[in-house]
């Protein structure tokens, strides 16, 4: 019995082996380091890219105000879990911004490739196939390690270095916008001397490194003040070592969640005290005013209440669910500080009914109220007659959300304003839709409007006025000119006289042809030769 056993053992130990082969072996879940696209696939869109997605998603992909990114750790965090089929539906639906599923599958299928290449996953011999029943295997997995790490050490300071104390005190420095500085230690003969002394970094400001880094530190007195991170933590450092001297972060709870652009800004004001204890300010992602301590960092308890100004209080908006903020600092001209504004990304807007960008204005020692200029003129006020059919009841936008300029002697500050709600159709408000896309200026004192210029009636193009104005004095034929010159997104430069808003040279209102849009108005001005001024100086 015991022999018959043991000859039966090896065919039952063979039908075993045989059935478990015989047995459909289960499905293993790649991911996107197995090399599941080619390089030809991904370049065969990165023209498409650059013209379609990169306004919004930038041109590595590091995300913009517009757009959030499609690489870094924010992305991988996200969709390292997910299957790739899932960033397809959700590319498809979402891109491009302003016409979403328009490219067929092919492209979208090569669009996934380029975000693929852009997280530094491998390509491979074959590519990722249109036909998607395979992706179900695929999650994006991991991402690999950059193809070139950073390798650095700083440069140990010199205890002899004789150094030059230069200040820059706005955010262009200067109440001009000038970007300019005289100091000439820096030229030609001695630019290729200099080397990095110290490298500050701000990748642990906020919950995830930022990669569209747009702030302007200031200098004063050796020592620098910027904003960093998405909770727009204000930061002193110290100019000669790189040290961080202090940092502020608020907490803004669940107001957070409604901060049209949730960065870092760019940069702080800076107030200079008659009496001392000079004051950073700036404007948090979900639109408060603060004013701090240079020194230390801490609240001004003087200060509005305990240091803050509540913006969306003030303008009489909702303070918690308005969508209003401002990317860029207030400027703060004779012991005023004034608020720019700014909303969610445009475009396609989900409704007509918008809050309006007001400019407001603060008494830099108090943070009391000083006045609103409305941006879309009200029942009574100057301009309301281009807002045809009540439009200026429900239209918003109208923000200034670049910086602002002002002249300190003259007492006037310079709004390049944006266009009104939204930025691709105005069939909901007809008329020429003051102040819309206009550079306006006002008294810094009162907020009265000294005269103004619109640029694009009735805009319909999102041609907003992307700059801070510059102030120049020129001589024109002879003549001294307080000037003012406000570039365009078209690439146009528009020079008026500061004072009176007069054209310095001449501007051409030349026609444009008339939207076959329903319910659409090109310029109101004249329905059958639709004007847009475009200067006749080009940079």
């Amino acid at each position: 019995m015991m022999t018959i056993v043991l000859r039966l053992l090896p065919l039952f130990i063979l039908i075993l082996i045989q059935c478990k082969s015989n047995q459909e072996a289960p499905l293993v879940e790649k991911n996107a380091t197995h090399g599941i696209y080619t390089l030809a696939q991904a370049a065969s869109v990165s023209t498409l890219y650059a013209r379609d997605c990169a306004s919004c998603h930038g041109q590595t992909g590091r995300g913009t105000e517009g757009g959030s990114p499609l690489t870094g750790t924010l992305f991988i965090s996200k969709w390292k879990d997910q299957h790739i089929a899932s960033l397809y539906n959700v590319t498809k639906a979402t891109m491009p911004k302003n016409k979403p599923a328009s490219y067929d599958d092919e492209t979208y299928t090569a669009l996934i490739a380029f975000i693929l290449q852009l997280n530094n996953y491998p390509p491979g011999d074959q590519v990722l196939s249109v036909d998607h029943k395979d992706w179900s295997q695929y999650v994006l997995g991991p991402a690999p390690a950059a193809n070139v790490p950073y390798k650095y050490a700083p440069k140990k300071m010199d205890a002899d270095l004789i150094s030059v104390e230069g200040e820059w005190p706005q955010h262009r420095g200067d109440y001009y916008s000038t970007n300019y500085s005289q100091l000439d230690q820096i030229n030609a003969t001695t630019v290729h001397k200099l080397g990095i002394l110290w490298r500050w970094k701000a990748d642990n400001f906020g919950p995830n490194p930022e990669f569209n880094y747009q702030a302007t530190p200031l200098s004063m007195n050796g020592i620098l003040y910027t904003t960093a991170g998405s909770r727009r933590a204000v930061v002193a450092i110290d100019g000669r070592t790189g040290e961080t001297l202090w940092t502020y972060t608020m907490n803004e709870g669940e107001r957070t969640a409604y901060a049209p652009r949730q960065n870092s800004g760019r940069g702080v004001a800076y107030w200079k005290n008659k009496n001392g204890n000079d004051r950073v300010v700036y404007i948090t992602p979900a639109y408060q005013l603060v004013a701090l301590d240079v020194k230390t960092g801490s609240l001004v308890p003087s200060f509005g209440q305990k240091g803050i100004v509540d913006l969306r209080k003030e303008l009489g908006a909702a303070p918690i669910e308005s969508t209003i903020g401002s990317t860029s600092p207030p400027i703060i001209v004779n012991d005023v500080i004034i608020a720019g504004s700014c909303f969610p990304t445009g475009l396609a807007a989900r409704s007509m009914k918008e809050m309006r960008g007001d400019i407001s204005a603060y008494d830099a020692k108090t943070g009391k109220k000083l006045w609103i200029f409305h941006t879309i003129p009200q029942q009574g006020e100057f301009g309301n007659d281009t807002w045809e059919k009540d439009s200026w009841k429900n239209t918003g936008n109208v923000g200034a959300w670049p910086p602002l300029s002002a002249d300190p002697d003259l007492g006037y500050v310079y709004l390049p304003l944006e266009a009104a709600t939204g930025d691709l159709y105005g069939g909901h408000r007809p008329g020429d839709n003051l102040f819309s896309q206009s550079l306006v200026c006002l008294e810094v004192k009162t907020g009265k409007r000294v005269w103004h210029y619109q640029m694009i009636h009735h805009d319909i193009w999102d041609y907003d006025l992307p700059a801070p104005p510059v102030l120049a004095d020129l001589v024109v034929a002879g003549r001294p000119i307080k000037a003012v010159a406000q570039v365009s997104k078209q690439g146009f430069v528009y020079v008026f006289d500061r004072e009176n808003g007069r054209p310095i040279w001449p501007i051409e209102e030349r026609p444009v042809p008339v939207s076959d849009v329903p319910e659409e108005q090109s310029a109101l001005r004249n329905h059958s030769r639709p004007s847009l001024p475009l200067s006749t100086y080009k940079v």
